[in-house]
């Protein structure tokens, strides 16, 4: 995390570590009772950087200028997590409406407890038990409710709404597939962003209904909400062993509005994935995604980030641009299909396919060609592919799998 003069904080292990801007070491606070670090040291609405350790000290608040120790809790029950967590940041909420920004919250799994704490001393205000499992920290509403990401058992992943004076449990949503779940992003209005295998679920906050649903079959995690709330990012890949990309969604419809495909070749060979939350600047133009390099050998080792313009992820092409639609299926059960250009004068731009009528696919244009590789998912049976943007262009093509 960055502080307000471009500090930078960070742990490992059972230290936290804060850097100036020119990466200079400033100071370090250990705990040496601690298992580790659960929850980055993370910028408070006091100033004040406020985290907690499994186990040892718990939650606790640091002065930023010297790393001393303002105060800690170790929780009731105490704060244990045995490594399950993976640094989520700190959330912080009004304890109701009107109320300043005043509890700072922390959510472990080995007592499947949700830990409010007073910003201002560190007082535990209260814990609730939360139903089954618990994964990443919690969204907070305008009005202070608590939104929880758990697991509720035969229904699989949902979210729990508890509200912020008491800890009572307000509601619980059961997702379409709860076979997992992704963090949760809110916007103004208390809509609920998330992603389940297979599916984008976004719920109202005020009534726990379903806003829309956009079903596909690809893996979509780690969302991220441009300021305006108009648009949606999430990382992914469209199959084990790919390489990865970016895609942007309206959060008016589910709609997806366009791709960027992150490079790489499929395994065994180096491909990028996206590593993390995209984080937009403040006028929501630009956004930045990093990425982790998975598989390949140790001649480029390196990770990247992306800065992505987002202020107009469309196309030129036409269909003046559009030489051919092609598609077939191969003897390994490997589906191919994608368009021809005419030339590379638009590459990177991006076309719109569909697949028998049921998904749509937004294909980066490299070089002169957009081109869709599903491994293994031929299927049997006729395939029909279909040019949906530029539209108008070209008819649909038939390709028959065995």
């Amino acid at each position: 995390m960055s502080g307000a003069e471009g500090e930078v904080y960070l742990g490992s292990i059972a230290t936290i570590y804060a850097l100036s801007p020119d990466g200079e070491p400033l100071w370090t606070f250990e705990d040496p009772t601690a298992e580790g670090i659960h929850m980055a040291p993370t910028p408070g609405p006091d100033g004040l950087l406020y985290g907690a350790f499994d186990l040892g000290i718990g939650a606790f608040a640091l002065d930023p200028a010297d790393g001393s120790l303002e105060w800690s809790n170790s929780g009731d029950p105490q704060l244990i997590d045995l490594g399950n967590a993976f640094g989520p940041e700190a959330s912080f909420g009004p304890s109701g409406p009107g109320q300043p920004v005043d509890q700072f919250y922390v959510q472990m799994d080995f007592h499947k407890s949700l830990h409010a704490f007073s910003v201002e001393n560190g007082e535990q205000l209260f814990t609730t038990s939360v139903v089954g499992s618990i994964s990443h920290q919690p969204a907070i509403g305008s009005d202070g409710t608590i939104y929880v990401p758990s697991f509720s058992g035969g229904n699989g992943w949902g979210l729990q709404a508890i509200e912020p004076d008491n800890g009572q449990i307000l509601w619980i949503y059961n997702a379409e597939n709860g076979n997992g779940m992704s963090e949760v992003q809110i916007d103004s209005d208390e809509t609920l962003y998330f992603h389940v295998p297979g599916h984008l679920e976004p719920v109202d906050g005020h009534a726990a209904e379903r806003k829309w649903i956009n079903s596909h079959f690809q893996v979509l995690d780690r969302p991220s909400l441009s300021p305006d709330g108009s648009l949606l990012l999430l990382g992914g890949v469209p199959n084990s062993g790919q390489p990865g990309f970016v895609k942007a969604f309206d959060t008016a419809d589910g709609s997806e509005l366009w791709a960027v495909d992150l490079p790489g070749e499929a395994f065994p060979a180096g491909r990028h994935l996206a590593a993390d939350h995209a984080r937009f600047t403040p006028d929501g133009s630009t956004a930045y995604v990093s990425t982790s390099l998975v598989g390949g050998g140790s001649s480029d080792p390196h990770s990247l980030v992306f800065a992505l313009d987002v202020t107009d992820g469309g196309s030129d092409v036409t269909c003046q641009d559009v030489r051919r639609l092609v598609a077939r299926c191969t003897a390994d059960g490997t589906l191919k299909f994608g368009v021809g250009l005419r030339d590379a004068g638009h590459d990177g731009e991006s076309v719109v396919l569909d697949l028998d009528g049921e998904e749509q696919f937004t294909v980066a244009i490299q070089g002169s060609r957009a081109v869709v590789t599903l491994e293994g998912q031929g299927g049997t049976g006729q395939r029909t592919v279909t040019l949906l943007e530029p539209a108008g262009c070209l008819d649909p093509v038939v390709t028959t799998c065995q």
